[in-house]
This record gives structure tokens, sequence and C-alpha cells, in this order.
């Protein structure tokens, strides 16, 4: 008997299922792959419609996005994740939600307003020109800030091992909170023609073995609300270190080891406004070791406008003070504090230093001279430690008696 077969061949039915699982692994593939997606705005201003996209795809958290000038500018309808963005002008609306790059950020021009955007990774964060309406927070490897205008409030985070030499030429409109947590640096204003201008408070913290400089090259930095510096570390807070800077509200210092806060460390100056001063802050300025290094505030060519007086108490074994050549007090100025330097200052007003290290074994202090006192000065020696003044150059005491 004979035996036909009317289903088709075993063979072309692998070969159609083979096919069609090509295709379903390939479209996966494609759906998975990170795409480089540019706004263009075709139909409207929905982030989240796909024909406003030039492969007609909304983005997705692991593409990259570039956002350029359009009829229709992109707004936001829900928080939105994706990996990378390159701002070259334009603007988008956030609209409350929060954007949120997990890689390279780079932000050269252009606008982002009414939300949030938050940088956060491993991966170069670099403002450069976009102006920000929304609020920022930065946190990468390195942070460059090469220009750009922050008109609400901004929080960067450090964390790369090498150094971040920002321009300059940025405009803070908003409280700033800027933290280095690693082994790199973090400059502000490395271009001499660059300098920045805070309009609110800036609150300044090495956490590790990294500095931040602020003002560092740039002539005329201004900084127009309280500035809080801390150094819990190695790691130390520099200022006008070869810039001008001016400070218009208070200065607040904290240094709980051996950094320290560095103000015109080689031709830098510093001007604080009448009414201002220098204070220590809630985590205090203090440092005990038996010897090697110490937590230093380190005060050169600052120069006081008014008379508001300067009242500094460092504490510990090692925390020291050091008065250096071009500054000028014309308020009275009282210091307590284990370790005193006194190099080529002008005291204006009255004086009293007081000497407190009590550490083992006592050290010697000698300091440079040069000062000039004008009014009573009153120096205490309450440590063990040997003091020596003047030991290159002559000091100058126009009154000697306390009054």
């Amino acid at each position: 008997m004979k035996t036909s077969f009317t289903n088709q061949p075993i063979y072309t039915l692998f070969s159609r299922n083979l096919i069609l699982t090509f295709c379903i692994v390939n479209f996966a593939l494609c759906i998975c792959k990170a795409g480089n997606y540019s706004w263009t705005g075709t139909t409207s201003t929905d982030w989240a419609t796909g024909t406003n996209w030039n492969y007609n795809i909304v983005p997705s958290t692991n593409d990259s996005v570039t956002i350029t000038d359009t009829t229709n500018n992109p707004v936001l309808a829900a928080n939105t994740d994706i990996k990378r963005i390159t701002m070259t002008s334009g603007t988008l609306d956030c609209n409350g939600y929060i954007l949120t790059i997990s890689a390279l950020a780079t932000f050269n021009a252009g606008a982002i307003n009414n939300g949030t955007v938050t940088c956060s990774g491993t991966s170069t964060i670099t403002f450069a020109g976009t102006t920000f309406g929304a609020t920022v927070s930065a946190t990468g490897n390195n942070i460059l800030f090469n220009g750009s205008v922050f008109n609400s409030t901004l929080t960067a985070v450090k964390k790369g091992t090498s150094s971040d030499n920002g321009t300059g030429g940025n405009i803070f409109n908003g409280a700033v909170t800027i933290t280095d947590s690693s082994s790199g640096s973090l400059v502000l204003s490395n271009n001499s023609s660059l300098p920045d201008t805070f309009n609110a408070t800036l609150t300044v913290a090495s956490r590790s073995s990294g500095s931040i400089y602020l003002a560092h090259q740039g002539t005329n930095n201004v900084f127009n609300g309280k500035v809080t510096m801390y150094s819990s570390s190695s790691g130390s807070i520099y200022s006008n270190y070869y810039g001008t800077a001016f400070y218009n509200d208070s200065i607040v210092v904290n240094s709980t080891s051996t950094g320290g806060e560095y103000f015109g460390m080689s031709t830098g100056t510093c001007t604080i406004a009448s009414g201002k001063n220098i204070s220590i802050g809630t985590e205090g300025f203090s440092y005990t070791a038996s010897s090697g290094s110490y937590g230093t505030l380190y005060l050169k060519n600052v120069k006081q406008n008014g008379t508001t007086a300067l009242n500094l108490t460092l504490t510990g074994t090692r925390a020291t003070i050091k008065l250096e050549a071009g500054s000028a007090f014309n308020g009275s100025v009282t210091v307590s504090a284990p370790g005193i330097f006194l190099n080529g200052s002008r005291f204006l007003n009255k004086v009293n230093l007081t000497y407190t290290n009590s550490g083992t074994p006592a050290y010697t202090i000698n300091s440079n001279g040069g000062n000039y006192f004008g009014d009573s000065t009153t120096i205490v020696n309450n440590s063990g430690a040997t003091i020596n003044q003047s030991t290159t150059y002559v000091d100058t005491f126009v009154c000697l008696s306390p009054q």
C-alpha cells in the first residue's frame, strides 16, 4: 500500500522557523542596542513622541541625546532617564520633572528650565555655556565649569582622581554646594580673563585628599553670598591662589585634619567687604597630633575694608594660623591657637594673640617678622612651645601697652 504525505517537507518548516527566530532575535537586538538620537521636533514639543526624533524612536535609558534649536523645543512629560546628553542650542523644558543622565554630559549652549537635571555615574560633566533655570545635581569623576549660568541651586560632587581645570566665566545665581570626595583636585576660574560670580551662598568641602581651588587665576571673582569652607582630610580649600577675589559677605572656615583653608598662597589677592569677616564654623578648626603636618588657616594678601573685629579660636595641638605678607586688618584681631605665625601683616587696631599648644613634645614656632602693629598688642604664650618672633625681619610696634 502506497502512503502519501500532504504536509510540507520537514526542512521547509525548519527553515521558516529558523527565519522567524532570527527575525525575533534581530528585532530584540535592535531594541536593546544603544542609539544616538537628535531632537527634530517635527511633530510637536513632546519628548515622548517618536516622530520628534531623527530615527522616529524615543530615546531610552541606554541612549545618547543631542538637543539643538528647532521650531518645537522639547518638553518632558514624565521623569526621564538617558545615558548621555549633548546640549548645543535650543531650550529643554523639564516641565517639573527630573532628567537623569547616567554617563557623559556636555552642556555647550542653550537652556534647560523648570525641573531637575541629575547627572550621575563616573563620566565627565562639562558646563560650557548652557543656562540652567532647572535645579542641577552633578556627580562624576570629572566636572568642568567652563562658562555656564546657574539660576537655581547647584550641587556638585567630584569623584575622580585626575584634576579638573575649569576655565571659569560662570555665574551662579542660586545656592551652590561643591564637594571633592576624591584624590583629584577641582579648579574654578583657571583662566585669568574668566572670573566666576557667586550671587548666593557657596559651600565647598574637601572630604578626601583632593583640593578645591576657587578664583584660581581669574581677575575679579566675586562672592556676594556667605561662603563656608570645610576640610576634613589632607585636601584643602584654596582661594585666589593667583587670581583676585572680592568677598562681599562672611567667610566661615572649618578644618579637622591636616588640610586647611588658604587665601593668596601665591600672588593672588582677596578683599573682604566692610562689615564682613572670617569666622570659625560649627565643625571647628582643630587638629591634634604629636608631630608632622597640621591644619592651617593661611591669610596672605587679605585686605579688610571696614573695622569689623576678627576673632578666631583654633584648637587641638597642631592647628595653625599664618598671617602672611600683604594682609591688612583694620579691625581688632584676637586669635587663640596652638600655632600662630606672623610673617609680614599689618595690624591697624588692637591685637591679642594667645599661643595654646599643649602637645608633647613641644615645638618651636619661628615667625619671619616684618609686621606692623599700629595699636596696643598683647602676645601670651600659654603653651609649651618656644616662640621666636621676627627671625628675619624687624617688627614695628607703635603701642606696646594695652589700653
